[in-house]
């Protein structure tokens, strides 16, 4: 997971990277690579569930957290 945009809209967007490939920018509901399915974009993560009904487990992907700042 390289940057989310979360819109209340639309349900978002998140650029991926997905085995060494260049990032992407996927929508909600866009079907990645894998058999996955981009399910929802939060602040600061994504869930993501496969394609087919009953074929796995959802994944959540979140961003790092950002450095803290010197006080």
């Amino acid at each position: 997971l390289i940057g989310v945009v979360a819109h209340a809209a639309d349900g978002g967007a998140a650029l991926i990277a997905i085995d060494g490939q260049p990032p992407r920018p996927y929508r909600v509901g866009a079907e990645l690579d894998g058999g996955l399915v981009l399910q929802s974009v939060q602040r600061r993560s994504v869930r993501l569930a496969p394609s087919a009904q009953g074929a796995g487990q959802p994944i959540e992907l979140s961003l790092p957290e950002p450095p803290a700042t010197p006080s």
